[in-house]
């Protein structure tokens, strides 16, 4: 199960669009990103939280620790806060540690030319575009990347970050896993990093063979895994049987998954050329 965590201090509401997430600090002293459900239908986005964090883990891809958090009643009456109706739409909120010290895309990109060179797992990049035509990720995208860089001595380490909006941005109800819905435009290989990879002709990173491979085991552990992953969602965040059979199709269609490989070797192919 996730662990559950009670919120001591809420430090400020972020500046970031989407579900306007606050900074807090929880009983170990650790600082964490808190996300409200949005409005009362918005639980779904929540889930997708949680869940696209389990799928990472079986993709061998690391991203920030989760916590529910809960806020004692008290936080929740300081004048700052007792106007966010979010508060009252649930009892528990989604968290996400915060990693320090980070930098992010855009801050890479428009500095040093060199910087890649510090980027310790060059090929997560690749794993995570290809990740995302799999769950139909509509918030990663060159312009909104979703990805910090962890800063561990003097490397980097490529963390993805927000997956709210993932599944087309759609209900759990209404996935169809008979195609895929990616636009090959917002896939992040289109950022100048991915391309300045793509384009150095590096062997190890362009070996569509290797992503084949990986991508295949990544699902085919996720579906050995994946009642395990539902019965780990808070119970505040469960599948109902529905919405966990549309799902599964809609992650393992054998039909869905070539095409979404097909999709991930055509963007690679005409960035390289």
């Amino acid at each position: 199960m996730v662990s559950e965590k009670s919120v001591e201090s809420i430090i400020k509401k972020m500046s970031s669009p989407g579900h306007r997430p606050y900074l807090v600090t929880v009983s170990s002293g650790d600082l964490y990103i808190l996300k409200p459900l949005s409005n009362l239908h918005d639980k779904h986005s929540i889930i997708k939280e949680f869940f696209c964090t389990y799928l990472l883990e079986k993709w061998h891809i690391k991203c920030p620790s989760i916590a529910l958090l809960a806020i004692p009643e008290e936080l929740k009456m300081d004048d700052r806060y007792q106007n966010d109706r979010r508060f009252t739409y649930s009892s528990t909120y989604f968290g996400s540690k915060v990693l320090s010290p980070v930098l992010e895309l855009n801050q890479l990109t428009g500095g040093s030319h060199n910087f890649h060179k510090k980027i310790v797992n060059p090929e997560i990049l690749f794993k995570i575009a290809l990740f995302d035509i799999w769950i139909e990720n509509d918030d990663r995208r060159p312009a909104n990347s979703n990805i910090l860089f962890h800063q561990i001595n003097k490397s980097l380490h490529i963390i993805p970050i927000d997956h709210a909006f993932t599944f087309a941005n759609l209900t759990f109800n209404q996935l169809q896993h008979t195609k895929v819905s990616f636009s090959d435009n917002d896939s992040i290989l289109n950022s100048p990093l991915a391309k300045k990879y793509i384009k150095s002709n590096n062997l190890l990173l362009f070996n569509v063979d290797y992503y084949e491979e990986y991508f295949y085991l990544c699902v085919n552990e996720c579906q050995a895994q994946f009642d395990t992953m539902v019965a780990k969602l808070p119970f505040d965040y469960a599948l109902d049987d529905v919405q966990k059979s549309i799902l599964a199709a809609f992650l393992f269609n054998k039909s869905r998954n070539s095409e979404v490989f097909d999709t991930f070797k055509y963007i690679l192919a005409s960035i390289k050329s």
